[in-house]
């Protein structure tokens, strides 16, 4: 018979020659370097020790953690992800799941995800290093975009009052509970955010000195 000791780990199992090479199967949980020493054993009762000693290096699989945001827009955003710790040698797979959301790209431990469909998502990623790997995810909520309605009027002219102001609604066919709304001239708000109500609104701008719009033009909004 033939006996396997490990060190750290002590006897890990007998065997019956065969005339044939013999394989023993050894599981190990923790990472480390672990010697091996094998005892002969004939029927006689005489032993031999096997002169030679495998040595195992036994890697820890990666546990790599996912960060980046976790609340975004089904509008085609576009948002960058990472793994941390970063770990020499290791190489990076990322998916993502939603139809329409995809990995537009990826380098070293980013990637970057493009948001298309709304519900709740998962961004996952395997980290491979030294043979073994590790799988992170991070849940993410992607919301859908306000559904877009019809603003009025397409046009109009309006008189600037010498003193004081005048009121101009833009008017918005429907809105959404929950949502805000916000006349802009380019990147300048116009006016305060009015809250949806489900139903049509109106959004009012003043025209005038010390209104919200103070001089003749042309305005796009």
């Amino acid at each position: 018979t033939y006996t396997i000791n490990r060190s750290p780990g002590g006897t890990q199992g007998t065997l019956t020659g065969t005339g044939s090479p013999l394989s023993f199967t050894q599981t190990v949980n923790t990472a480390g370097t672990y010697g091996y020493t094998i005892t002969a054993v004939n029927g006689a009762g005489c032993t031999s020790t096997m002169n030679g000693t495998a040595t195992v290096v036994v890697n820890n699989p990666p546990s790599p953690t996912v960060g980046g945001p976790n609340s975004v827009c089904a509008s085609g955003s576009t948002a960058t992800y990472s793994v941390t710790p970063v770990n020499g040698g290791s190489t990076y797979t990322w998916s993502v799941t939603g139809t329409g959301n995809s990995v537009v790209s990826q380098s070293g431990n980013q990637a970057t995800i493009q948001w298309n469909t709304a519900g709740t998502q998962t961004v996952t990623v395997t980290e491979t290093n030294s043979g073994c790997s590790g799988t992170g995810s991070l849940s993410v909520t992607v919301s859908a975009p306000p559904t877009v309605y019809n603003v009025t009027p397409a046009n109009a002219s309006v008189c600037l009052p010498n003193s004081g102001t005048t009121t101009f609604n833009v008017q918005l066919s429907n809105s959404q509970a929950g949502v805000s709304y916000q006349v802009m001239h380019g990147s300048n708000p116009l006016g305060s955010a009015v809250s949806g109500t489900g139903s049509n609104i109106n959004l009012p701008i003043t025209i005038g000195p010390g209104g919200n719009i103070v001089s003749t033009g042309t305005y796009n909004l």
